[in-house]
């Protein structure tokens, strides 16, 4: 008895509470959690916690989800897209068919005949017409007066006349231009050749300013005695300005070495003390054709033995060519003259070369003097 009395003075009849009709955002709801005790909570905050744990992110994040599901459903199923579509556009031009009856043909063919008769409706009045155009700068189409229309169109192709007549000048006087200057040209050189050129050099190059300082921008000129001509020396004559800037011909002391590489002679006076028989001069064969200056001096020494007959022979070989029976004799003496030297190479040479047996392996150098 003392149990069920108990729970009769904890319980509350909702009949006994004072009702309200309206809700203020202050009012306070009673929220029993069973075990501990009841609790109360505003009207404005239970709205606000069930809003959050409703849309989660909030009420427009909410929309964006539902937007973008009915979009997805919509887009695959194309049918009831395609059937939403054909019914308004059905609706707004006036089709009088049943709606699940009608076609995107039919729609189409609608379409169509509603231009045509507007455009047959539009008569002979140009001036009053008008014809559409898409701007791509504002990515929409413009009405404009085809009267309008027309003159653009004029107006480009004028344009584009008088572009046309313009290049087709140009190009002419070009032409003009290119005859003027062969036929300068050929002034220049009958007037050379028909006036003595040979006498008027004679009298005009004693009067030119003399160069003294070096300069590798000046060029050449040669005179053709046979033809009377002038020509301007090519690349290959640059080698005949002289000593290279960087070259080394001063504090050399002979060597007695029994051959030597390129490298020890490519760019300084080479003073060879031949106190064998013989010595090679060895060059690279990646150097054939190519231009080398080149400053070398024998030195015959004297015998202890004076009037004995001495021998002395100057080889070429190539460094990679390793048979010794493949050289070339540049230099040869036999004889009792000792004590003396001798140039044996000055100044600019080209690096040939010939072969043995068609056998590009077999190979000797060659020196040819520019």
């Amino acid at each position: 008895m003392e149990n069920e009395q108990d729970n009769t003075e904890e319980s509350i009849q909702i009949k006994d509470f004072n009702r309200k009709i309206t809700v203020n955002e202050n009012d306070l709801i009673p929220i029993d959690d069973i075990v501990e005790e009841t609790y109360a909570i505003t009207y404005k905050n239970l709205l606000i916690q069930i809003q959050e744990d409703t849309f989660y992110r909030g009420i427009e994040y909410f929309k964006q989800v539902i937007r973008e599901i009915i979009s997805k459903e919509l887009l695959e199923y194309e049918s009831h897209v395609d059937k939403m579509y054909i019914k308004t556009i059905s609706k707004l031009i006036g089709l009088k068919n049943e709606t699940n009856k009608i076609t995107l043909d039919d729609v189409l063919k609608k379409i169509k005949e509603i231009l045509i008769q507007n455009i047959n409706q539009a008569g002979d009045n140009i001036n009053s017409s008008k014809i559409s155009i898409y701007n791509p700068q504002r990515q929409d189409f413009e009405l404009i007066g085809f009267q309008t229309f027309i003159d653009k169109l004029k107006q480009i192709f004028a344009e584009i006349t008088n572009l046309n007549n313009l290049k087709n000048q140009t190009d002419n006087i070009l032409e003009q231009i290119k005859q003027i200057t062969s036929i300068t040209n050929n002034i220049n050189t009958s007037y050379l050749k028909n006036y003595e050129l040979e006498s008027k050099l004679k009298s005009i190059i004693p009067e030119m300013p003399e160069y003294k300082y070096p300069n590798m921008e000046l060029e050449f000129l040669a005179f053709h005695p046979t033809n009377k001509q002038l020509y301007r020396l090519g690349i290959e004559y640059r080698y005949l300005k002289g000593i290279p800037n960087d070259f080394q011909y001063w504090n050399i002391q002979p060597t007695h070495d029994a051959y030597y590489t390129l490298k020890e002679f490519y760019d300084k006076l080479l003073k060879i003390e031949i106190t064998g028989e013989k010595v090679e001069l060895r060059f690279p064969r990646h150097y054939k054709e190519q231009n080398i200056y080149l400053q070398i001096m024998l030195a015959l020494t004297r015998d202890k033995y004076p009037n004995n007959t001495m021998t002395k022979i100057i080889y070429l070989r190539f460094s990679e060519n390793s048979n010794a029976s493949q050289y070339n004799i540049i230099y040869s003496y036999t004889g009792k003259q000792h004590n003396t030297t001798i140039t044996l190479l000055d100044g600019w040479y080209k690096l040939k070369s010939y072969i043995y047996n068609n056998d590009a392996n077999q190979d000797v150098p060659h020196l040819l003097k520019l």
